[in-house]
């Protein structure tokens, strides 16, 4: 069953708040290439009351490709 979600501007030239996702379902492709591609555009993806447990988060933070260097623990600098 595919989502639905609606979208509101955060600013008109920056960011996006995202409604009616549930990100304790398993992702599909089509909404995660959407929000992929609003990422691009606006810079900011807000997707506001989630309640989602450890393997959710993870599952959906998959979902975006492969992890960027910085979000690593062994790439923080502290200090």
């Amino acid at each position: 069953m595919t989502q639905f979600f609606i979208m509101t501007p955060l600013t008109p030239a920056l960011g996006t708040i995202v409604t009616g996702l549930d990100l304790t379902r398993d992702p599909e492709p089509a909404p995660i290439s959407a929000l992929i591609g609003l990422l691009h555009r606006r810079a900011l993806v807000v997707i506001p009351d989630q309640t989602t447990d450890d393997a959710a988060q993870v599952r959906f933070g998959k979902t975006w490709g492969r992890d960027a260097d910085f979000f690593l623990p062994e790439g923080c600098q502290d200090g």
